[in-house]
């Protein structure tokens, strides 16, 4: 990649394969997440967001590794673009490593783990270096992209850290380090706790989800005119959600329930098609 130098034009150019690898990966990434939802199967994307550095971020970077600003930046810094992706189960990060490692569009540089290693701050996260290449109008350029991966808690304690660090310089008052090295074993507490009834928290949100679209089918219904001659069905689902926990049943219930709109919206078309003519 090109040499950079302190010229706003010149770290524009250079912005540009960073920017497209962080929009592209983001894409995927809440693909793959869409993916797990609509095979009903728990997903361990839950959110995922992507930056790239700013340049005093830049430049502040490499004053710390003692490096000249027209260096080969790109080479030493391999955080220019970031891709963060939260999970809610400490071994659901296992799972987006993987599945990281098993793609054919990057390839991975260096794996840094700080939740089995945690720094003495108190930081988890998992980073992972890739190679990731982007196709711009001079050709191809690979580029450096870092993915750190974190529960909601281990996230959570991060950003405040972050935001402190930032306050203080880099430089957190001891009395306030404490509590922070504090907090950070109750985040790792919760995030085991959650663990261990992580079967019944994932069941759980399954049956609330399946319950939401049972009730947006619903009013549906209601707003399509198709109420009168389904009532069997609407009670028999207020009954369903109610009563049992069964989730066969539920399943069964939001299909036919979608297959009421669908026809609903079909005669509709019609109608409006005919009216139209």
């Amino acid at each position: 990649m090109e040499e950079i130098s302190v010229n706003e034009e010149q770290w524009s150019h250079f912005f540009i394969p960073y920017e497209q690898a962080v929009g592209e990966l983001v894409v995927k990434f809440i693909h793959l997440k869409k993916e797990y939802r609509k095979r009903k199967i728990h997903s361990p994307i839950e959110f995922v967001f992507g930056r790239v550095k700013t340049v005093n971020s830049i430049l502040s970077k490499a004053k710390i590794l003692n490096m000249p600003v027209d260096q080969e930046i790109s080479e030493h810094i391999r955080d220019i673009a970031g891709i963060r992706i939260i999970s809610q189960f400490v071994d659901d990060i296992d799972t987006v490593v993987q599945m990281i490692e098993q793609r054919s569009d990057m390839r991975i540089v260096e794996k840094k783990d700080y939740i089995r290693y945690p720094k003495k701050s108190g930081y988890r996260s998992y980073h992972v270096i890739v190679a990731y290449e982007v196709i711009t109008i001079n050709g191809p350029i690979e580029v450096y992209v870092e993915f750190q991966l974190r529960t909601m808690a281990m996230n959570f304690w991060a950003t405040i850290e972050h935001s402190l660090s930032y306050k203080y310089d880099g430089k957190i008052p001891e009395h306030i380090q404490l509590r922070l090295t504090q907090a950070a074993v109750a985040s790792a507490k919760l995030d085991s706790e959650m663990f261990e009834i992580r079967g019944e928290i994932i069941q759980a949100q399954l049956y609330f989800n399946l319950y939401r679209e049972i009730q947006n089918l619903t009013q549906m219904i209601y707003l399509l005119g198709a109420i009168s001659e389904n009532q069997d069905l609407i009670e028999k689902a207020n009954q369903y959600m109610n009563e049992t926990e069964n989730i066969d049943k539920l399943e069964d219930i939001r299909n036919q329930l979608a297959k009421v709109v669908e026809d609903a919206n079909k005669i509709g078309l019609i109608v409006r098609d005919g009216n139209d003519d």
